[in-house]
């Protein structure tokens, strides 16, 4: 008889086992053989216990994959992959290539608690599984995602001479108001130079001031008087934008121009 006789796929089933057949009362119930799978099944548990015990599984299968090792790389993009339960209730992917890979059959939790069903390209993702059954993102690294990201523009305007792309003369000796289109303007990020900062009506100073309103699309800025021709006013803004994390190694200053 090959030993061990009995494996366990699990610690739950070799302490059912060993409860029930591992008897130490001093009456000599206990064979050789249990003793055997007894042991054998604590080694085997004891050699798993690391997550990477196995080492890491690489894949580069570019059809359907069923996860074998708690632990994957992918240097080639599967059709999708699926998996199921493991002892460590964790499992490790990392995504080496440029293109996202499908999940089939179930669901993750990102880390805003998101469904998600796919690893993102370039990304180290780590799922737990949690006690409601749920796979639960344990870790937020890497991956072509977009990402919110404050960047900053500014208007330079010379009163009665800069035109817009018309043709057309964008704030006059008469105009109180400039609105700039641009979408996501942070709130109380805007501020309006010349030649000095220009004080706010909020700061109830009753000379030359200005009240910005924000809404989803624009900014407006509307002046307590007008200006004369060739003063020059400077309209500084931060918004979000939403970009991919290649995009974050560029300028994050720019302007804005009609």
């Amino acid at each position: 008889m090959p030993l061990p006789s009995q494996t366990f796929p699990n610690f739950s089933a070799l302490a059912t086992y060993i409860n029930s057949l591992w008897v130490p009362n001093g009456v000599e119930e206990i064979t050789g053989e249990i003793g055997n799978n007894v042991v054998n099944g604590l080694l085997t548990f004891i050699q798993q216990s690391p997550l990477n015990w196995q080492l890491t599984d690489v894949i580069a299968n570019t059809g359907n994959v069923t996860i074998q090792r708690p632990v994957n790389v992918f240097t080639a993009t599967p059709l999708s992959i699926s998996f199921g339960d493991n002892i460590y209730n964790e499992y490790v992917f990392i995504n080496t290539t440029p293109n996202p890979i499908s999940i089939s059959g179930l669901t993750y939790r990102d880390i805003n608690l998101s469904p998600q069903n796919i690893i993102a390209a370039k990304q180290t993702l780590v799922i737990f599984k949690s006690k409601n059954g749920l796979w639960i993102q344990g870790n937020n690294s890497g991956g072509i995602q977009p990402s919110v990201t404050p960047k900053f523009g500014f208007l330079q305007v010379v009163v009665g001479v800069t035109l817009d792309g018309d043709g057309n003369v964008i704030m006059d000796d008469t105009a109180t108001s400039l609105t700039i289109s641009q979408a996501n303007v942070i709130q109380d990020s805007a501020w309006v130079t010349n030649g000095v900062e220009v004080p706010r009506s909020a700061d109830g100073i009753q000379v030359q001031c200005y009240t910005p309103v924000y809404t989803q699309n624009d900014i407006t800025f509307n002046f307590l008087q007008s200006y004369s021709d060739n003063d020059v006013l400077i309209f500084h803004y931060a918004y979000l934008t939403s970009q991919t994390f290649e995009d974050t190694f560029d300028d994050t200053f720019d302007s804005t121009f009609f």
